[in-house]
């Protein structure tokens, strides 16, 4: 697979995801790019995103045939602690693996017990790596080369350090890979930063059964699931802790509830070396080689993080990439003091930071009750939410609630709590202004009648931070990357197409959780479980594999109504003016997209695109994109199809990769015969 770093001309900079999740998102109030996960609430007025296929408006999709993140958008700010300072940094110490007393064995103890190649046997602690972990040498002879500027530790394998990045007590063996940094002992007791030998070639990893992208709740349970039934299993998150944006912590101090299951048994997995757990990376590439192997191409998330050895590869690929929050352009909207709901969220959640003092929560969805309620415990004065919709839209879909009466009891939770520390709930209400010059000053409300067209009503509310949320969309830059069937799901978002196993039409590659369309965590955890049991084997006719199939339809049945109740207003593209940006990394005005219709004959999002620049700044379309594929298809007189929401969703790279990362992406090679190999 060949990639040019001259065809890189603007690399995207995507939100770190989170996982899936009802709630997915994060952005910071500063930076370009939205992201994903959050607590997503459940029942009517509790859960989700939005879009109607049965209203007719710009944004509705075609009816399913069956129930089957800005506002200041910016990348999720690293945890506190895993920042590195820019001199003397040094690389975040890597969760440690440790056999909880209270797990036990984990499903049998042969794979626990399996020998790794090149690895002695290592005194009071469990080999972390398996036969096929990821960073095992592929040789013996490479785990005994020792590496300039690292000490060797007692009790481990030589040219390992105790204090290495990724280095537990069995320690992950391997080439380091070009330019790696390696920690060593200084004068004092110090740790320096010494440069890794560029001797060494990156070199893939050995071959697992089972690659999993994302940790969130998809994620997690697809690799647990798998793991305890005997599979070799790698897991790879941009987040530095699992969980995504759904469970999101600031330490594991923090885990409790249901969670807390679901992390105790990860860590039992990896310490007896079930898991290949990779916190902290990236993964900006996935091909399908000539024998079917899946490959995987990661990049740290941060310097503090150390590089992978070389490429991953896997014989099938569980993806759980999450979504991001949706937004709509509104007048005012690039003001410092605007942020993404899913972004407020994230702030208290994973920095306890509350981003203002006096906030209004907008949009449409039941994600909007846990921001409100959250920011409202941490002290803020929430002025109000202003829901777009009705919650008398529930009423015609009361069949799909009662299956899953925890979004019904969720839901009064947050209702209650939104009476006690009295927010004012206004539905059919939108934001149709925000004021201010250096930053938000106050907003201007719309009334949105029936027909979805908003109406400006006299006055302003006083804020100094204003969450906006309209959903989720799916990050889709992985799935499309392989060519994967999609559809447009009820709310209007593009997602990937599966059956009822969790697979796609690419064979041994599937996907769980937001990525298949927004519904909640919920639902994310029964699919990344049942896409767990298909890859272990599991039979048609398993009692657990019906009881998941079954929970995975009741929880959809619940989305689709949750996004028929809470659809994206068929006319909010009237509260724009011709200054309005839409796409606020290249300041492309809303002006100029009508421009290139009207005079340019631009009639897709694609061509749009070319012409205005429109989504290719730094977030790559991630926060204009739904909206540009809207508003062009209104433009031309059709709702938004799959083409249009197709050009602003694929991407060549996922993430943002340095230029001597794309250079060390290496050809297979060739035997005399011509044939790679």
């Amino acid at each position: 697979m060949r990639v040019s770093p001259t065809s890189v001309t603007h690399p995207p900079g995507p939100p770190a995801r989170a996982a899936d999740s009802a709630t997915a998102p994060a952005v910071s109030a500063t930076r370009a790019a939205p992201p994903t996960g959050a607590d997503a609430p459940a029942a009517p007025g509790a859960e989700g995103a939005a879009a109607s296929a049965a209203d007719t408006g710009i944004c509705s999709a075609p009816p399913a045939p069956t129930p089957a993140g800005a506002a200041g958008p910016g990348r999720h700010s690293a945890d506190a602690k895993g920042a590195a300072p820019p001199e003397g940094r040094r690389p975040a110490q890597a969760p440690q693996a440790s056999a909880s007393p209270e797990v036990g064995s984990v499903g049998g103890g042969a794979a626990a017990e399996r020998p790794v190649p090149g690895v002695g046997s290592v005194p009071g602690a469990v080999a972390r790596a398996s036969a096929e972990a990821p960073q095992a040498s592929a040789s013996a002879g490479a785990a005994e080369r020792p590496v300039p500027g690292v000490r060797p530790v007692s009790g481990t394998a030589p040219g390992v350090s105790a204090e290495a990045p990724q280095a537990s007590a069995a320690g992950r063996l391997g080439r380091p890979a070009v330019g790696a940094r390696a920690v060593g002992a200084a004068p004092g007791g110090r740790r320096s930063v010494a440069q890794a030998p560029d001797a060494f070639a990156p070199q893939a990893s050995p071959l697992v059964d089972v690659a999993v992208v994302g940790a969130g709740p998809a994620g997690l349970a697809a690799a647990v699931t798998a793991a305890e039934r005997g599979v070799s299993v790698l897991l790879l998150d941009a987040g530095e802790r699992p969980g995504g944006q759904y469970w999101r912590h600031v330490a594991d101090a923090d885990v409790h509830g249901r969670f807390a299951g679901w992390w105790r048994r990860l860590r039992a997995l990896e310490a007896a070396g079930r898991i290949d757990y990779r916190p902290g990376q990236q993964v900006w590439l996935v091909t399908r080689e000539d024998d079917d192997r899946l490959r995987l191409e990661a990049t740290p998330v941060h310097d503090g993080v150390q590089p992978p050895p070389g490429p991953f590869e896997a014989r099938s690929l569980v993806l759980c990439p999450g979504g991001a929050d949706r937004q709509l352009p509104v007048p005012g909207w690039t003001l410092p003091g605007v942020v993404a709901a899913g972004g407020a969220q994230a702030l208290l959640k994973g920095h306890r930071t509350v981003a203002g003092r006096r906030v209004l929560v907008a949009g449409t969805g039941p994600f909007l009750l846990p921001v409100a309620t959250g920011l409202a415990r941490a002290g803020a004065r929430v002025v109000g939410v202003w829901e777009a919709n009705s919650p008398l839209r529930w009423a015609r879909h009361a069949r799909a609630v009662l299956p899953v009466p925890g979004k019904l009891a969720e839901a009064a939770g947050y209702a209650a709590a939104l009476a006690r520390h009295r927010v004012p709930y206004r539905p059919r209400t939108a934001v149709a202004e925000i004021l201010g010059t250096d930053r938000v000053r106050a907003v201007r409300r719309a009334v949105v009648g029936r027909d979805g067209v908003p109406r400006a009503v006299p006055g302003e509310v006083e804020v100094d931070l204003v969450a906006l949320g309209w959903g989720f969309t799916p990050a889709l830059e992985l799935p499309l990357q392989l060519g994967v069937a999609t559809r447009v799901d009820v709310d209007g978002s593009l997602v990937v197409a599966v059956d009822d196993g969790q697979r796609t039409d690419v064979p041994g590659v599937l996907v769980a959780g937001e990525a298949t369309g927004v519904g909640g965590a919920a639902l994310s955890l029964a699919e990344g479980r049942l896409a767990g049991l298909v890859l272990a084997g599991a039979g048609q006719d398993e009692p657990g594999v019906r009881r998941l199939r079954a929970t995975v339809r009741a929880h959809r049945a619940f989305a689709v109504a949750m996004h028929r109740a809470h659809p994206v207003p068929a006319g909010w593209h009237r509260w724009l003016t011709d200054d309005t940006l839409l796409c606020r990394c290249e300041e492309v005005p809303h002006a100029a997209v009508r421009a290139a219709h009207a005079e340019l004959g631009a009639t897709d999002a694609r061509t749009v695109k070319m012409l205005t620049r429109v989504g290719m700044g730094w977030c790559q379309g991630r926060v204009c994109g739904f909206a540009t594929a809207c508003l062009t298809a209104a433009l031309d007189g059709r709702p938004p199809g799959e083409g249009d929401l197709r050009a602003t969703a694929a991407r060549p790279l996922a993430v943002p990769v340095p230029l001597a990362e794309l250079a060390r992406v290496q050809e297979p090679a060739e035997d005399p015969d011509g044939q790679a190999s």
